[in-house]
């Protein structure tokens, strides 16, 4: 999938409305409680009204659905999700042609929340901006070391949180904040990897771009990722982008 796509070129997006009152996961309790998909409140599942049988995808423990875990980047023909100086510019050369596609709306329309590297978060210049042309407006949860020494501007659907105890703590911070919506991996084929060796990603997404980079960073290069099963579940066509959907099978 396009990588912190927004970061890249600034585009105005419509806000996105969240479930209706009465959806599934809304808290039957507090029927006052806003739709807007991103509050700064975290719903609990458990006191849900849907019945989801458990071992369902996306199922709780106690059939309750839960975010899905996305996780994925673009890459060239011969594997590689940047070139050997580190730039992954020519696997975007679609990129503003992407703006306004089904492909690129629903991905949005789906994500409720996103997990992303430290890197991908100072991708801009001024980390200011994202709050304004990032695609994905809601909650981001960014892994790193240490917080910026200034957090950066936020609106009623896009905010920050900077996870210092690991990309594990991230996820489940997001996968709270998102709800039954999706939860985005952002970020670099390391982040990615872990994740997936450590059993948190439900789903992965690849697309392949037409184009050699002849050496560069390889996509989940890790020989831990042998004991992974998938089943792919889609394939899309979207210029000369292919994109390709796998399940993660437990």
């Amino acid at each position: 999938m396009p990588r912190c796509t927004a970061l890249r070129a600034a585009s105005t997006r419509r806000s996105r409305r969240g479930p209706p009152p009465g959806s599934p996961c809304r808290n039957p309790a507090r029927p006052d409680l806003p739709a807007d998909p991103w509050p700064r409140l975290v719903v609990a599942c458990r006191h849900a009204a849907l019945s989801v049988p458990p071992g369902t995808p996306g199922g709780g423990e106690r059939g309750c659905r839960v975010a899905k875990v996305i996780g994925g980047m673009t890459i060239s023909l011969d594997g590689f999700v940047a070139d050997e100086h580190g730039d992954s510019g020519a696997l975007y050369q679609d990129l503003a042609a992407l703006h306004g596609t089904d492909y690129m709306d629903e991905m949005i329309a789906e994500a409720g929340a996103v997990v992303m590297g430290r890197r991908s978060f100072e991708m801009p210049e001024d980390p200011d901006t994202i709050a304004d042309t990032y695609e994905f407006q809601v909650p981001l949860f960014v892994v790193t070391s240490h917080p910026p020494a200034r957090h950066p501007r936020e609106n009623d659907r896009l905010t920050f949180t900077f996870v210092t105890d690991g990309p594990e703590s991230a996820v489940r911070q997001a996968k709270a904040a998102a709800g039954e919506r999706a939860v985005q991996i952002v970020g670099g084929a390391r982040l990615g990897t872990e994740l997936l060796v450590a059993g948190l990603v439900d789903e992965v997404r690849v697309d392949v771009m037409p184009v050699f980079l002849g050496a560069g960073v390889r996509l989940f290069d890790d020989p831990r990722l042998a004991g992974v099963a998938l089943e792919r579940i889609g394939l899309t066509e979207v210029g000369q982008r292919v994109s390709l959907r796998f399940r993660v099978l437990r």
